[in-house]
């Protein structure tokens, strides 16, 4: 039982995640109703008790503010700050950190159409991996002439 309650809770999460990211590419606006929106599928997926869910909805963090640069929410980002701090699970920690950075650091990272090249639904851990690249690769400098 439980295992259908999973799979059908990524499944409509990922179901959504397409149906709002489509429509946000195609439109490319921020309407209220539409941050609205975000914000509440947002925080209901970062609400689940599933990690599979929870690391879906904090690849949709980054792939709402990638489309949408204007969006942002404080309910969300709390949510995600309060996950990275109490999440048993290593990898969500670290995703979850990443994204809060993303939202607070925006201007660190390449423009958006460098970033939406990055985005992969099939492969969520791509974005992750390039923005800590991205992040990492201005901290290392070098003495040689």
């Amino acid at each position: 039982m439980f295992k259908i309650k999973y799979i059908l809770s990524i499944i409509s999460v990922v179901v959504f995640s397409l149906t709002i990211t489509a429509e946000a590419i195609s439109q490319n606006n921020l309407s209220e109703e539409r941050s609205e929106r975000l914000e509440q599928s947002l925080f209901y997926g970062l609400s689940s008790d599933v990690n599979g869910v929870i690391e879906s909805t904090l690849f949709n963090m980054l792939n709402y503010k990638i489309v949408y640069p204007g969006f942002h929410s404080v309910k969300v980002v709390g949510k995600a700050e309060q996950i990275a701090e109490v999440t048993t699970s290593e990898s969500i920690s670290l995703k979850a950190n990443l994204v809060i950075y993303f939202y607070q650091n925006r201007e660190r990272f390449p423009d958006s159409e460098n970033l939406i090249a990055e985005l992969d639904h099939m492969d969520q851990a791509r974005i992750f991996e390039y923005l800590r690249n991205v992040d990492h690769a201005g901290q290392f400098t070098s003495t040689q002439k």
